[in-house]
């Protein structure tokens, strides 16, 4: 067996994590990860969008939560 499927039955066995991509119809700003349209995010982490459909910046865990806001303000953490 190659490398190549070596590491491509590794990966399938252990499993990676997804990426988070921002799909929220709120456009771009901040948002947690739960919020909906936020896909394969981590919830109660606060991300950074730039454009629908990209990766989503993970700026680091809200100890305390995160807040969801209305569309057109950037969610926060508590």
């Amino acid at each position: 067996m190659n490398s190549l499927m070596k590491l491509v039955a590794t990966l399938f066995f252990v499993g990676v994590a997804t990426a988070c991509t921002c799909n929220s119809s709120s456009g771009n700003g901040r948002f947690c990860g739960q919020t909906n349209g936020m896909d394969g995010c981590t919830a109660d982490h606060i991300y950074q969008c730039d454009h629908l459909g990209g990766a989503g910046q993970d700026l680091g865990p809200c100890t305390s939560g995160c807040i969801t806001t209305p569309a057109g303000q950037n969610d926060h953490c508590a």
